[in-house]
């Protein structure tokens, strides 16, 4: 009998979205100083998030949800 290892404990993180005056996204993770991002389009940007967050707590953590906050 194959055993499955169980999935990994999912995370939710805030995540402050902010649309630039000279085009694109800024993002900060709050919950994990230091841990910023961008994007030139709202779907790179987040995207760009979900792989910072990646980096930042590893693999054995998938973020699964995000909360944005909003706008500058």
């Amino acid at each position: 009998m194959a055993r499955h290892k169980p999935p990994a404990r999912s995370r939710k993180f805030t995540v402050l979205l902010f649309e630039e005056p000279e085009g694109g996204y800024s993002v900060e993770i709050p919950e994990l100083p230091g841990c910023f991002t961008e994007g030139d389009t709202l779907a790179e940007a987040l995207a760009n998030t979900r792989e910072a967050i990646a980096c930042y707590v590893g693999p054995d953590e998938p973020p699964t949800s995000r909360k944005v906050l909003g706008k500058r």
